[in-house]
């Protein structure tokens, strides 16, 4: 009979922040070695050092193993293959004899996981341990111990998903207590399978090999190490890949760890926030405040690239992404609009018509453009946390307790006024494939924005983000009969494919600097895709059918981890302080990776990453402030 056995491995992150990509990384015969995923083909990287027993990428790329002999967490370079040690995982006794049971997993909020075999004075014949690891110092604490034999652990969404040694995928709680079964593969009799990993286009994959001999101690058996697809929904073998690496089973090597790696974005387009002019324009943040006349405020600024002039249409947002006021207004060929969110929010909204007719606008909308008629005092509850009038629900967080009010505004090109009706983007017809709907696909807007505070003398600017429309690459799938069909990316800007708007990035790195010899403070402006209630006024977070979550990564300015953080919440548009409670770091200077998620809580599968959108505001001394756009570094498209 032939056995399969699949080895002992941690994989990434399944549908989470890592930096998924074309290859695979195991450890054989201590080397780390990458596996093509599409043909399986082998690429020796180098030597590890160590003996590496499990691998795990962060949500940054950054990939770490574990040595269970010397007892270390490490650090690999995935150019040489060189392990580095991070820290003591403390005084445990793993057994390492099985390579198929050590595996590690980073989890939703960034803690890191091991799951080993250990024994002890009161467990003499081991037991399958789960392990969380300080991933500043390499302390590993023991949490539990599982009631089957273990072979895998990864992430799925928010969950933590373990392979038992029935082959049972399992949802794990925060304790490391089962508390679902999926399913598991068709196998021969005697077989075992483990561990998950998810590519672009959402394959989940595996590494196992098959025994070529009857198991027994002092026999050599040769291995043949193969890739194997499974299908997400069931867990059933798909198709298998062969690598080419053969070793033996009591003897080595073997492979001992398995992560999808960092995607190589050399022979791909990536699919970001254009820099060129553009269908839709995100002011993502806006602050006013409205106890104080002079104070703090938000000026915006939309230009047109075109011959003729643009009929734009504005919708307000509110701070939980619900929208409160829309209107329309022209901007001229070649020229710019300049509006001011203090004025936009007191009713003062600008009253424009066209000097010519643009080609593709409604000749209804010639004349000066009907304009919503509202109490600015009951807008003014809408956007600061009291009930709104209209349905006595709370549609936005106070800010400040209410003295400031915050939010985000979009502008899209279309070819239709729409009058008083507040009239946004998640109506229907709004979009159409191809530009059909109200909104055009025309690419002619551009716009800068400034955050003012003139009490600290402080103004901070940036672009506005240009979100592109492109119709042959971003929308839903089409009906194609003849090859070559094209493929389209199905995430994108509100969520709607019909729109054709590129999505933002899934993943930001901003730099940042707390204290410092010249004082320095830095605040992030982020913006999350989504919506928040309405709500309750007194409920909490918790209570809405979906919330967000933030994942922050801090590194120091040599590369090493030195805090994580996440939180939840109802606000998708925000400024955070980094060295408060929601942005924990000690002083000093560094680098943060943001990554958004919605998600129910805990043990709910129904979790996905967000288009997010940030900006540090960096201050010194008091006097002096700049706003800089962070580094896109994971988007959506495979």
């Amino acid at each position: 009979m032939r056995y399969a056995i699949l080895v002992g491995l941690l994989l990434g992150l399944l549908g989470s922040s890592a930096l998924y990509g074309q290859f695979a990384y195991v450890i054989f015969d201590e080397e780390l070695w990458k596996l093509d995923l599409e043909s399986g083909s082998p690429t020796r990287v180098g030597a590890t050092g160590p003996r590496v027993a499990a691998l795990a990428f962060d949500a940054a790329g950054t990939l770490y193993g574990v040595d269970l002999v010397e007892n270390h967490l490490l650090l690999l370079n995935v150019e040489t293959g060189a392990a580095s040690v991070v820290g003591d995982l403390g005084d445990w006794s793993f057994d390492v004899r099985n390579p198929g049971d050590p595996d590690l997993a980073f989890d939703a909020v960034g803690r890191l996981w091991l799951e080993a075999r250990y024994t002890s004075d009161v467990l003499p014949f081991g037991a399958s341990g789960f392990f969380s690891i300080d991933r500043t110092t390499g302390q590993a604490t023991h949490v539990s111990d599982g009631d089957y034999v273990w072979a895998g652990l990864t992430r799925s969404g928010n969950d933590l998903v373990v392979i038992r040694g029935d082959n049972q995928l399992s949802v794990l709680d925060e304790n490391g207590a089962i508390v679902s079964v999926v399913g598991g593969p068709s196998l021969p009799e005697g077989a075992t399978f483990s561990g998950l990993d998810v590519d672009p286009s959402g394959r989940i994959w595996t590494v196992w090999y098959e025994v070529a001999c009857l198991l027994g101690i002092g026999i050599p058996c040769d291995t043949d190490f193969s890739l194997a697809e499974i299908a997400p929904q069931t867990g059933k073998l798909v198709a298998t890949r062969p690598t080419g690496l053969i070793g033996e089973f009591n003897f080595g090597p073997y492979l001992r760890g398995f992560a999808v790696g960092p995607r190589q974005t050399e022979d791909r387009e990536p699919c970001l926030p254009s820099k060129t002019p553009a269908a839709t324009l995100l002011l993502p943040y806006f602050e006013v405040d409205v106890e104080e006349p002079n104070g703090r405020d938000t000026l915006v600024s939309v230009g047109n690239v075109a011959d003729t002039a643009a009929l734009v249409h504005a919708v307000l947002w509110t701070n939980w992404g619900l929208p409160a006021l829309s209107f329309d207004f022209f901007v001229p060929a070649d020229g710019i609009r300049s509006l001011r969110i203090r004025d936009l929010i007191a009713g003062r909204l600008p009253v424009t018509s066209p000097p010519d007719r643009p080609p593709e606008v409604a000749a209804s909308c010639l004349e000066p453009l009907a304009l919503p008629v509202f109490d600015p005092d009951a807008l003014l509850a809408t956007l600061t946390g009291q009930p709104d009038p209209s349905d006595g629900l709370c549609h936005s967080s106070a800010v400040e307790s209410g003295r400031l009010v915050t939010g985000f505004l979009t502008f899209d090109v279309v070819r239709d006024c729409s009058g008083a009706a507040l009239t946004t983007p998640l109506d229907d017809g709004y979009f159409e494939d191809g530009g059909g709907g109200l909104a055009t696909n025309d690419n002619v807007l551009w716009g800068d924005f400034y955050l003012v505070d003139p009490t600290n003398d402080y103004a901070e600017g940036e672009r506005l983000v240009a979100v592109s429309a492109d119709a042959s690459r971003f929308g839903g799938p089409v009906v194609c009969i003849t090859a070559p069909c094209p493929q389209r990316t199905a995430t994108t800007f509100y969520d709607r494919p019909e729109g054709n708007r590129a999505p933002l990035a899934r993943t930001y790195r901003a730099r940042y600097l707390s204290g410092g010899g010249f004082l320095g403070t830095t605040d992030l402006v982020i913006w999350q895709e989504g919506r928040s209630g309405p709500n309750g006024c007194d409920s909490s977070p918790g209570t809405d059918a979906s919330i967000f979550q933030l994942y922050e990564d801090f590194h120091d300015e040599t590369g090493q981890p030195v805090a994580s953080n996440h939180f939840f919440g109802r606000e998708h548009t925000l400024r955070l302080r980094i060295g408060d409670e929601r942005a924990p770091v000690a002083s000093g200077f560094g680098s943060v990776d943001l990554h958004g998620q919605w998600s129910g809580g805990f043990g709910v599968p129904d979790v996905e990453d967000t288009q997010i959108w940030a900006m540090p505001l960096l201050s010194a001394e008091g006097r002096f402030s700049v706003g800089i756009e962070a580094v896109a570094i994971e988007d959506f498209c495979p």
